[in-house]
C-alpha cells in the first residue's frame, strides 16, 4: 500500500483508532515514501546531497566523450534537469544546493573536452 497516515499531537491510542478507522497503515518521521526522505522541519542540505553527487556522477561519466555543445545540452536537459524536479516538486531545495548543482552544470556545459 503506498498510502501512509502520520498524525500527530495526539495520544498513541489515538494514533491506532484513526490508523484502524481508516485502514491506513500507521507511520512516523523520518521515511521515506516514494522515493523521497520525509523528515519534519526545514529541509537541509544534508538531505537532498545525495542528488548533488547523483548529478555529479552523471557528469563524471560524461566528462572526455568528444561531445559536442548541442550533444551536452540535450544530455542536461532530458537528463541532468529531469533528475531532481520529482523531489524539488516535494520541498524546497536550499538555495546553496541549487546554485551548487547549476555551477556543476554550467561548468560542464561551456568546458570543452580535452
Amino acid at each position: 500500500m503506498k498510502s501512509k497516515l502520520f498524525v500527530g499531537g495526539v495520544t498513541e491510542a489515538w494514533k491506532y483508532q484513526i490508523a484502524n478507522e481508516l485502514q491506513m497503515n500507521l507511520s512516523s518521521f523520518p521515511d521515506k515514501y516514494l522515493g523521497v526522505n520525509l523528515k519534519p522541519g526545514a529541509v537541509r542540505s544534508s538531505t537532498v546531497w545525495c542528488m548533488v553527487e547523483m548529478i555529479q556522477n552523471k557528469l563524471t561519466g560524461w566528462i572526455g566523450k568528444m561531445l559536442s555543445f548541442k550533444d551536452r545540452l540535450t544530455l542536461i536537459k532530458s537528463i541532468l534537469c529531469s533528475i531532481p524536479i520529482y523531489k524539488m516538486s516535494v520541498y524546497k531545495w536550499p538555495t546553496s544546493v541549487v546554485k551548487t548543482c547549476e555551477k556543476f552544470i554550467r561548468n560542464f556545459l561551456w568546458t570543452e573536452d580535452p
